[in-house]
C-alpha cells in the first residue's frame, strides 16, 4: 500500500528530517513490480531505499520511494564451499553474524556496516582488507524499465574501490533482488593484515585466529572507533580515500611526511582521507548540530536536531580546505538525495 508524505527520518541512519510525497516497502518482488508500475503510470520518479546507511536526505523527495526489504536466503554446500544467495533486504551484519555462527568465510572482515544486502555492491563495501568483491558470485536484478530479472557475474559488475557498473552505467536502472556469495567451508583465507585488527587479537593473544577470532576483533575495533548510528546519526565514512599520482604525494609529503598511503597502481597511491581532514583542523568539529566524530573524522555526524543541508554545507567546507592545503579533492561515498 502506497503511503502519502511520509516521514523517512527513522529510516535513514543520518537520522536527518525529510518527507517523501509517496512511499511503499515491499516485501516480495511481485510488490516489488506492482509499484515500479505504478511509478511509471505516474510518470514519477523512483528512488530506491534499503537500510538508509549510504543516504543523506537534503530535501523532501518529489518522489515514489520503494523500500525494498525483501527477506531471505538459501544456500548450496559442495565440499569446500558454500554458495550463499541472500535476498536485498537482509541485514548486513546479520548475514555476517550467521555466516561465522556457521563456519562459512570470507565476509567475517566486514563485520558490524550497517545497511542492507542489496547496497553491499552498489557500493563494493569493504574493510580491514576484504571487499564483497572478493567473494560475490553474482547479482540478480530487476530492470526498472522492462520489469524482468536478470543475472551479472562478478566481472560483469565492473568493481572498483568503492565502486560499481550499479553507480555508473546501471545506476537508476535497476533494482538488486538478490547476492550470491562463494563462502569457505574449511581452510578460510584469514586476513588480519590490517595493523587495528592485528592489534586486537594480540591484546587477547590470538596468534592462528580463526574467523570467529577476527569477527571479534572487528566488531571491538569498529565500537571503539565509530559511533553506533542509532545512538549518534551518520553514515559511516563520508568520503572515499583518494587516489593520487606518486609525484603528488612525494609534493605533500615535504610539508607533512607522516601521510600514511597505499599502493594502487604502478602510478598511483592510495591516501588516508582521515589524514588530510584532520590536518586541516577538522577532527572533532562542531556546527550547531552537526560535526565530524571526535575519533574519525571521515564520519561525519548529527548531534540530533541537524537537517540534511547542514551536513551538506559541513562536507563542502572540509572539500574546499582540503583542496586548498593538499590540492586534493575529495569524493563523498555517501548518496546525496
Amino acid at each position: 500500500m502506497i503511503e502519502h508524505h511520509k516521514d523517512l527520518t527513522s529510516l535513514t541512519t543520518f537520522h536527518v528530517p525529510a518527507v517523501a510525497e509517496q512511499y511503499c516497502k515491499v516485501t516480495t518482488i511481485d510488490e516489488a513490480r506492482s509499484v515500479i508500475q505504478i511509478a511509471k503510470e505516474q510518470k514519477k520518479s523512483l528512488k530506491i531505499l534499503g537500510g538508509g546507511s549510504n543516504i543523506l536526505l537534503t530535501k523532501d523527495l518529489n518522489s515514489l520511494v520503494l523500500h525494498t526489504c525483501i527477506d531471505g536466503m538459501k544456500t548450496e554446500v559442495n565440499t569446500s564451499t558454500t554458495l550463499l544467495t541472500v535476498n536485498a533486504g537482509v541485514e548486513w551484519h546479520s548475514l555476517v553474524s550467521y555466516c561465522v555462527e556457521n563456519s562459512l568465510g570470507g565476509i567475517e572482515n566486514l563485520a558490524l556496516i550497517p545497511g542492507f544486502v542489496g547496497a553491499a555492491p552498489i557500493q563494493n563495501i569493504g574493510a580491514y582488507g576484504v571487499e564483497i568483491a572478493d567473494v560475490l558470485e553474482s547479482v540478480t536484478l530487476l530492470d526498472l524499465n522492462t520489469l524482468e530479472q536478470y543475472t551479472l557475474s562478478n566481472s560483469e559488475c565492473k568493481f572498483g574501490y568503492r565502486d560499481s557498473i550499479f553507480k555508473r552505467s546501471l545506476a537508476g536502472k535497476v533494482l538488486i533482488v538478490s547476492v550470491s556469495l562463494l563462502l569457505t567451508n574449511t581452510n578460510h583465507k584469514i586476513n588480519y593484515s590490517y595493523k587495528d585488527v592485528a592489534l586486537e587479537l594480540e591484546l587477547h593473544s590470538i596468534n592462528t585466529p580463526t574467523i570467529a577470532d577476527v569477527f571479534s576483533a572487528v566488531v571491538s575495533v569498529r565500537k571503539r572507533k565509530l559511533p553506533d548510528p542509532n545512538v549518534l546519526g551518520n553514515a559511516g565514512s563520508f568520503f572515499k580515500n583518494p587516489v593520487i599520482p606518486k609525484t603528488l604525494l612525494e609534493e605533500i609529503q615535504r610539508q607533512f611526511p607522516t601521510i600514511p598511503s597505499y599502493k594502487y597502481d604502478d602510478e598511483n597511491v592510495k591516501v588516508a582521507a582521515a589524514f588530510l581532514i584532520e590536518n586541516v583542523g577538522m577532527k572533532g568539529y562542531r556546527s550547531n548540530e552537526v560535526g565530524t566524530h571526535i575519533h574519525q573524522p571521515l564520519v561525519l555526524v548529527n548531534y540530533g536536531n541537524g537537517t540534511g543541508g547542514e551536513v551538506l554545507e559541513l562536507a563542502h567546507t572540509i572539500i574546499e580546505k582540503v583542496k586548498s592545503t593538499f590540492g586534493i579533492t575529495l569524493q563523498t561515498e555517501v548518496n546525496i538525495w
